[in-house]
């Protein structure tokens, strides 16, 4: 991440990682979240893993049938 130019340092990427385990930890905090700019869709685990099933079914399975008729 340091390389590519997303973080300064090991130490910045280290302390926005705390900030998204906190959140994390804690998802009704409504300032942290504003602060990282993540919404609902991030926060509410329901909503998050809707996302990641959505992602898996209509993203990944889709490649992974076309790989297999290859």
């Amino acid at each position: 991440m340091v390389e590519e130019g997303f973080a300064e340092t090991p130490e910045t990427l280290e302390a926005h990682a705390d900030l998204i385990d906190a959140l994390h930890q804690e998802p009704e905090l409504r300032d942290l979240a504003w602060r990282l700019d993540l919404d609902g869709q991030v926060t509410d685990p329901n909503r998050r893993q809707t996302e990641l099933r959505n992602f898996i079914e209509h993203g990944v399975k889709p490649l992974r049938s076309e790989r297999g008729r290859a």
